[in-house]
């Protein structure tokens, strides 16, 4: 554990520039939720700005959470010439493990503690535990892509392709138009467990996915278990929908 906690000090200490301004961005978020909670008799057009701002400020803050955890991964990448981690004795499990602590640690319990003192002045809508959530799903998913591409080219495509689909699909689900997407969404919507059955099926096989990859495995194994993943998330579905 020892170990772990080294490189999560070492990460921190190369990324404490970034860590700083991510930290400043957070409290002008909640400097604006407060004002706007103490802006009650003000112009209906000082609120809307004010509004916009909290919500400028919301994206950006999970966009750079985003990328500082990509940033983790990246200080010791999972394949290539640049992993000198490899040629020491670490093995790659506690690499792995300490990427995400130090996830956890840096980008989930840091805004949690820069958010309390504006809990207490009663300022800010979100509780303690849907930070952590929102936090928490957003360091896991840069984690993950950073470690599944291994490159910061690789990224950031990666990222735009995901970001697109993301969209894709959300569109179909709010489309209530076509016959075909609305039987889907009362299947599913029947039987919940499938729905989350299918999403702990999809996330084991992502897990096994970045633990191979820090298992130094071949690029054929850890995307043919990405593979296995959807195959099985699919036939769930298929399973529901017959």
């Amino acid at each position: 554990m020892s170990l772990i906690w080294h490189i999560v000090r070492k990460d921190a200490r190369r990324l404490w520039v970034p860590l700083v301004g991510w930290a400043v961005l957070i409290n002008a978020q909640h400097g604006a939720e407060w004002r706007l909670h103490e802006a009650s008799l003000e112009l209906p057009a000082s609120r809307i700005m004010l509004e916009g701002l909290i919500v400028l400020f919301f994206v950006i803050r999970l966009v750079v959470a985003y990328i500082l955890a990509a940033g983790l991964v990246f200080e010791d990448p999972a394949a290539g010439t640049t992993a000198f981690w490899m040629t020491r004795p670490i093995s790659g499990g506690r690499m792995l493990g300490a990427k995400v602590v130090g996830g956890l640690v840096l980008l989930v319990a840091l805004p949690i503690g820069i958010g309390l003192p504006w809990w207490w002045l009663g300022t800010n809508g979100f509780s303690p535990l849907q930070v952590g959530g929102w936090q928490t799903g957003i360091v896991l998913g840069g984690v993950t892509v950073a470690a599944l591409t291994t490159s910061v080219p690789r990224f950031v495509a990666w990222t735009v392709v995901l970001q697109i689909l993301s969209l894709l699909l959300v569109g179909v689900w709010l489309n209530p138009s076509a016959q075909s997407i609305a039987v889907i969404k009362s299947s599913l919507l029947a039987a919940p467990g499938t729905m989350v059955t299918s999403g702990v099926v999809f996330a084991v096989a992502l897990g096994s996915a970045v633990l191979a990859r820090y298992q130094r495995r071949r690029a054929t194994f850890v995307w043919g278990t990405l593979a296995v993943g959807a195959a099985a998330v699919m036939g769930i579905g298929l399973l529901v929908l017959g």
